[in-house]
Protein backbone atom coordinates (compact mmCIF):
# COMPACT_ATOMS: atom_id res chain seq x y z
CA UNK A 1 0.00 0.00 0.00
CA UNK A 2 1.49 3.68 -0.59
CA UNK A 3 1.81 5.90 2.06
CA UNK A 4 0.34 8.19 0.21
CA UNK A 5 -3.09 6.61 -1.19
CA UNK A 6 -3.54 9.52 -3.91
CA UNK A 7 -0.40 7.72 -5.51
CA UNK A 8 -2.38 4.26 -5.78
CA UNK A 9 -1.91 2.90 -8.99
CA UNK A 10 -5.54 2.00 -10.51
CA UNK A 11 -7.88 2.94 -13.17
CA UNK A 12 -8.56 1.41 -16.29
CA UNK A 13 -5.33 3.28 -18.07
CA UNK A 14 -3.05 1.10 -15.89
CA UNK A 15 -4.83 -2.40 -16.83
CA UNK A 16 -2.81 -4.88 -19.25
CA UNK A 17 -4.50 -5.75 -22.31
CA UNK A 18 -4.61 -9.75 -23.38
CA UNK A 19 -1.99 -10.06 -25.80
CA UNK A 20 -2.01 -13.70 -26.35
CA UNK A 21 1.40 -14.25 -25.95
CA UNK A 22 4.15 -13.04 -23.97
CA UNK A 23 3.21 -9.79 -22.20
CA UNK A 24 5.48 -6.89 -23.16
CA UNK A 25 5.53 -3.97 -20.21
CA UNK A 26 2.99 -0.97 -21.25
CA UNK A 27 4.37 2.69 -22.16
CA UNK A 28 4.39 5.30 -19.56
CA UNK A 29 1.43 7.17 -19.84
CA UNK A 30 -0.30 4.90 -22.38
CA UNK A 31 -4.24 3.83 -21.86
CA UNK A 32 -5.44 1.10 -23.04
CA UNK A 33 -6.86 1.18 -26.05
CA UNK A 34 -5.04 4.36 -26.69
CA UNK A 35 -1.95 5.93 -26.93
CA UNK A 36 0.22 7.47 -30.27
CA UNK A 37 0.89 3.67 -31.56
CA UNK A 38 -2.62 3.41 -31.59
CA UNK A 39 -3.55 6.31 -32.78
CA UNK A 40 -0.81 5.92 -36.07
CA UNK A 41 -1.80 2.54 -36.95
CA UNK A 42 -5.57 3.53 -37.18
CA UNK A 43 -4.49 6.92 -39.23
CA UNK A 44 -2.52 4.77 -41.14
CA UNK A 45 -5.66 2.36 -41.59
CA UNK A 46 -7.97 4.87 -42.46
CA UNK A 47 -5.25 6.07 -45.52
CA UNK A 48 -5.67 3.22 -47.06
CA UNK A 49 -9.17 2.19 -46.67
CA UNK A 50 -9.35 5.48 -48.57
CA UNK A 51 -6.92 5.31 -51.36
CA UNK A 52 -8.86 1.55 -51.61
CA UNK A 53 -11.95 3.45 -51.89
CA UNK A 54 -10.70 5.71 -54.54
CA UNK A 55 -9.18 3.20 -56.52
CA UNK A 56 -12.41 0.92 -55.97
CA UNK A 57 -14.83 4.12 -57.67
CA UNK A 58 -11.95 4.74 -60.59
CA UNK A 59 -12.11 1.18 -61.56
CA UNK A 60 -15.94 1.40 -61.65
CA UNK A 61 -15.61 4.51 -63.79
CA UNK A 62 -13.13 3.19 -66.09
CA UNK A 63 -15.28 -0.07 -66.95
CA UNK A 64 -18.49 1.88 -66.50
CA UNK A 65 -20.32 0.33 -63.85
CA UNK A 66 -19.89 3.63 -62.05
CA UNK A 67 -23.54 4.98 -61.55
CA UNK A 68 -22.72 8.71 -60.16
CA UNK A 69 -18.92 10.19 -61.54
CA UNK A 70 -19.60 12.98 -59.06
CA UNK A 71 -19.14 10.40 -56.31
CA UNK A 72 -16.18 8.76 -58.01
CA UNK A 73 -14.50 12.44 -58.19
CA UNK A 74 -15.35 13.14 -54.22
CA UNK A 75 -13.43 9.64 -53.80
CA UNK A 76 -10.23 10.55 -55.73
CA UNK A 77 -10.46 14.04 -54.30
CA UNK A 78 -10.53 12.56 -50.21
CA UNK A 79 -8.01 9.81 -50.60
CA UNK A 80 -5.66 12.73 -52.38
CA UNK A 81 -6.04 15.33 -49.95
CA UNK A 82 -6.00 12.48 -46.67
CA UNK A 83 -2.72 11.74 -48.66
CA UNK A 84 -1.31 15.35 -48.50
CA UNK A 85 -2.33 15.55 -45.03
CA UNK A 86 -0.25 12.32 -44.57
CA UNK A 87 3.35 13.62 -46.24
CA UNK A 88 2.69 16.96 -44.49
CA UNK A 89 2.54 15.58 -40.82
CA UNK A 90 5.28 13.05 -42.26
CA UNK A 91 7.56 16.10 -43.13
CA UNK A 92 6.50 17.85 -39.66
CA UNK A 93 7.47 14.92 -37.94
CA UNK A 94 10.99 14.54 -39.87
CA UNK A 95 11.55 17.86 -39.11
CA UNK A 96 10.95 17.95 -35.00
CA UNK A 97 13.46 14.77 -34.74
CA UNK A 98 15.79 16.51 -37.09
CA UNK A 99 15.30 19.41 -34.21
CA UNK A 100 15.27 17.51 -31.58
CA UNK A 101 18.72 16.03 -32.64
CA UNK A 102 20.00 19.37 -33.22
CA UNK A 103 19.57 20.55 -29.78
CA UNK A 104 22.19 20.81 -27.01
CA UNK A 105 21.81 19.88 -23.69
Amino acid sequence: MPIDPSFAISGAEWAMPATGGASAPAAPGAASGGGFGDALTKAVDSLEATQQQAADASQALATGTASDPEVVVMAIERARLEMELASQIRTKATDAVSEIMRTQI
